[in-house]
Protein backbone atom coordinates (compact mmCIF):
# COMPACT_ATOMS: atom_id res chain seq x y z
CA UNK A 1 0.00 0.00 0.00
CA UNK A 2 1.17 3.29 -0.93
CA UNK A 3 0.40 6.56 1.28
CA UNK A 4 -0.36 9.79 0.08
CA UNK A 5 -0.47 12.90 1.80
CA UNK A 6 -3.66 15.09 2.19
CA UNK A 7 -2.67 19.11 1.04
CA UNK A 8 -4.23 21.70 -0.68
CA UNK A 9 -7.53 20.05 -0.62
CA UNK A 10 -6.50 16.42 -2.36
CA UNK A 11 -4.47 13.49 -1.82
CA UNK A 12 -1.07 13.85 -2.86
CA UNK A 13 1.46 11.08 -3.86
CA UNK A 14 5.14 11.99 -2.94
CA UNK A 15 8.05 11.83 -5.83
CA UNK A 16 10.40 10.29 -4.49
CA UNK A 17 11.19 6.78 -4.04
CA UNK A 18 8.27 5.31 -1.41
CA UNK A 19 10.17 4.64 2.16
CA UNK A 20 8.85 0.88 3.57
CA UNK A 21 7.16 1.57 6.83
CA UNK A 22 8.00 -1.44 8.99
CA UNK A 23 6.06 -3.52 11.63
CA UNK A 24 8.71 -3.17 14.39
CA UNK A 25 8.05 -6.63 16.33
CA UNK A 26 8.96 -8.92 13.15
CA UNK A 27 9.81 -6.17 10.39
CA UNK A 28 7.03 -6.91 8.01
CA UNK A 29 6.46 -4.05 5.21
CA UNK A 30 3.08 -2.49 6.49
CA UNK A 31 3.58 0.45 3.68
CA UNK A 32 5.23 2.83 1.70
CA UNK A 33 5.05 6.54 2.11
CA UNK A 34 7.17 9.60 0.45
CA UNK A 35 6.69 13.37 0.98
CA UNK A 36 9.59 14.43 -1.32
CA UNK A 37 8.17 17.40 -3.55
CA UNK A 38 5.29 18.29 -1.49
CA UNK A 39 5.91 21.76 -0.70
CA UNK A 40 5.49 22.18 3.47
CA UNK A 41 5.71 25.75 3.25
CA UNK A 42 2.85 25.59 0.59
CA UNK A 43 0.44 23.22 3.07
CA UNK A 44 0.49 25.45 5.62
CA UNK A 45 -0.47 28.44 3.88
CA UNK A 46 -3.40 26.60 2.36
CA UNK A 47 -4.26 25.46 5.81
CA UNK A 48 -4.14 29.52 6.76
CA UNK A 49 -6.01 30.45 4.08
CA UNK A 50 -8.99 27.67 3.31
CA UNK A 51 -8.55 26.75 7.26
CA UNK A 52 -8.68 29.51 9.13
CA UNK A 53 -11.49 31.12 7.17
CA UNK A 54 -13.62 28.47 6.75
CA UNK A 55 -14.01 27.49 10.45
CA UNK A 56 -14.32 31.23 11.50
CA UNK A 57 -17.13 31.73 9.04
CA UNK A 58 -18.51 28.77 11.45
CA UNK A 59 -20.68 29.80 14.25
CA UNK A 60 -19.70 28.01 17.90
CA UNK A 61 -22.44 25.32 17.18
CA UNK A 62 -21.16 24.54 13.61
CA UNK A 63 -18.29 24.12 15.21
CA UNK A 64 -19.18 21.89 18.01
CA UNK A 65 -21.24 19.61 15.40
CA UNK A 66 -18.21 19.07 12.69
CA UNK A 67 -16.34 18.16 15.87
CA UNK A 68 -18.59 15.61 16.91
CA UNK A 69 -19.23 13.99 13.56
CA UNK A 70 -15.40 13.59 13.49
CA UNK A 71 -15.59 11.93 16.45
CA UNK A 72 -18.22 9.64 15.37
CA UNK A 73 -15.98 8.60 12.57
CA UNK A 74 -12.66 7.91 14.74
CA UNK A 75 -15.05 5.97 17.17
CA UNK A 76 -16.81 3.83 14.78
CA UNK A 77 -13.06 3.10 13.07
CA UNK A 78 -11.48 2.62 16.69
CA UNK A 79 -10.65 -1.05 16.14
CA UNK A 80 -9.09 0.01 12.72
CA UNK A 81 -6.86 2.73 14.07
CA UNK A 82 -6.08 0.23 17.38
CA UNK A 83 -4.64 -2.22 14.91
CA UNK A 84 -2.65 0.19 13.48
CA UNK A 85 -1.05 1.98 16.38
CA UNK A 86 -0.08 -1.58 17.46
CA UNK A 87 1.27 -2.59 14.33
CA UNK A 88 3.19 0.55 13.97
CA UNK A 89 4.22 0.54 17.57
CA UNK A 90 4.87 -3.35 18.46
CA UNK A 91 2.31 -3.03 20.92
CA UNK A 92 0.82 -6.09 21.79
Amino acid sequence: MNLESFVYGEWVPGTGEPRALKNPVNGETVAFADSTGIDMGAVVSYARSRGVAVLAGMSFSERGALLNAIANVLTANRAKYNEIARINSGNT
